[in-house]
């Protein structure tokens, strides 16, 4: 493609656009073959709303990298592909067979390579009715040392080491040889030099999505479930990762589990003498019975001591009247006085235990339901 030198009429909000060399651009692809039509005029009016509209139109992505010798500069139709774009007066570039199409802006754009190098391309003319890209040789080897080779089935750029920097194959049904790279891809608010509002781009994740993915997007589902799910084929398009075990899921524990956690360190006011507090439990009935006939036990922890009494019992209904032997011994040996006990929600919670507690002034305190963890 060449282009003339001359300074297109500007008009409001447009910058000007100055080329190289007299008469028309051409380049040498059939654009009747790789385009569709726009019509343009020379109206002002019209060209301000042309070029407000073709810099932000969508244009299918899947057009491909063409490397062409017959071009002097770059054309892409895709404006996300530039890093920096200003619009011009529409400008016609011809092909063969009279065919045309119009440039609407001149920017830059990041080429991005496999191995994940980048290569930078000036100049770079914005045709929004294209169907392919053109990279012109002249252009990309004049814009730094580097050098480019044809053969029957493949292409290559190499730079001034001789390490290939871009790599391409022969489209045979064209005759023409296309380059295996992609554009770096520009987000709205990185662009520069346009006034206009673009709208927002939604991007594609190709990071294959694992088991735990699939647990949040599905509310949290059983994992066991989600398995099933893709091996056997129950929902279409539902590509997984199963290599890894999936991560532990605070949420699902938090939702449901029924009561806060229990610290293992002691909680709260610790009794400061013998007796003041103890407390009080009942186990069995034990795997065998004892010499005396016991299959059950009592055990009593004093809180300031840590001091453990375990009183055996045949059956539980003994529970109080051994306790109440147990306190007139305890109390009878020590000198003091017991103050609080604290039991469980079973068989000490009776009216023979309430009576016992209201005559020596003992104040029975009960632990919260299903958490023995507060009993001592």
């Amino acid at each position: 493609m060449e282009s003339p030198h001359a300074q297109c009429r500007p008009t409001t909000g447009l910058l000007p656009f100055h080329t190289e060399s007299q008469g028309p651009s051409h380049t040498s692809i059939d654009w009747n073959q790789f385009s569709y039509p726009v019509n343009t005029t020379c109206d002002d009016s019209f060209l301000s709303a042309y070029l407000t509209s073709q810099l932000h139109g969508h244009i299918p992505n899947d057009s491909p990298f063409v490397l062409n010798s017959g071009a002097s500069c770059h054309i892409s139709p895709e404006r996300s592909d530039f890093k920096s774009l200003s619009p011009i007066v529409p400008h016609p570039i011809t092909g063969f067979g009279g065919s045309c199409v119009y440039v609407s802006g001149v920017g830059t754009i990041e080429l991005c390579t496999k191995a994940g190098k980048k290569i930078t391309l000036n100049r770079v003319l914005f045709v929004p009715n294209l169907t392919v890209h053109l990279i012109s040789v002249f252009s990309l080897n004049n814009d730094g040392p580097n050098a480019c080779y044809f053969d029957a089935t493949s292409c290559s750029v190499l730079d001034s080491s001789g390490k290939m920097l871009l790599k391409g194959r022969a489209w045979v049904q064209h005759h023409l040889y296309i380059l295996d790279c992609t554009p770096q891809v520009v987000t709205p608010h990185t662009s520069v030099n346009i006034t206009y509002n673009t709208p927002s781009s939604a991007l594609y994740a190709s990071r294959m999505p694992n088991l735990e993915t699939w647990h949040r997007r599905l509310g949290h589902c059983s994992n066991r479930t989600i398995i099933d799910m893709a091996r056997g084929g129950i929902i279409k398009g539902m590509p997984i990762d199963l290599s890894s075990a999936p991560a532990t899921c605070d949420h699902c524990i938090l939702g449901k589990q029924t009561r806060s956690h229990v610290p293992r360190m002691h909680e709260g006011h610790r009794a400061t003498k013998r007796l003041e507090r103890v407390f009080i439990d009942l186990c069995g009935p034990m795997p065998c019975v004892s010499k005396y006939g016991h299959l059950y036990s009592m055990n009593v922890i004093d809180d300031f001591s840590s001091y453990v009494w375990s009183l055996p019992l045949k059956s539980k209904s003994e529970a109080i009247n051994v306790l109440c032997t147990w306190h007139c011994t305890v109390e009878n040996q020590t000198g003091e006085k017991l103050k609080v006990i604290v039991t469980d929600n079973g068989e000490l919670v009776s009216k023979t235990t309430t009576s016992w507690c209201t005559l020596y002034g003992i104040d029975h305190q009960l632990i919260v339901p299903h958490t023995s963890a507060q009993n001592g």
